[in-house]
């Protein structure tokens, strides 16, 4: 039998061809920030089905696009603060800040800005994380 879903806010299942509900699987939890699912299964919780998703941390990227870096430091506030840094910096920096296609995360003028601006490795991991997602997900 090619039975269609149903969906529900809570669950989900598959439909009869009276269009009864056969099965009715409870939704899954919300995948938290900085996570991604990469299996899921029903399992039985608290005796009844669920979608349950097996979760593994984001890798952060070691890049990102110009235009989602500089967005980013708009979003976080950060965008007179780090321009005041550059400017106050040899041209080379200046000009790399100003005419890069991507930043790296690794790269010295990165590090050093990032240490300027008091941030510890694991804000500059999520800040590269927030501005991967820019222009890839919904605001």
């Amino acid at each position: 039998m090619d039975a269609d879903r149903c969906v529900s806010p809570a669950t989900e299942g598959w439909l009869d061809e009276d269009g009864h509900c056969l099965v009715q699987v409870l939704s899954a939890d919300p995948i938290p920030e900085g996570r991604c699912a990469v299996d899921t299964s029903v399992q039985l919780v608290s005796g009844l089905p669920k979608f349950v998703h097996e979760l593994a941390n984001i890798p952060v990227p070691d890049r990102v696009f110009a235009r989602q870096f500089r967005m980013q430091l708009r979003i976080s506030g950060l965008v007179d603060p780090v321009k005041a840094w550059i400017s106050a910096q040899e041209g080379l920096v200046q000009d790399s800040f100003e005419y890069s296609s991507s930043f790296v995360r690794t790269e010295p003028m990165m590090l050093a800005g990032f240490a300027k601006l008091g941030f510890s490795s694991e804000q500059v991991d999520a800040s590269f994380l927030s501005a991967s997602r820019i222009g890839t997900t919904e605001p």
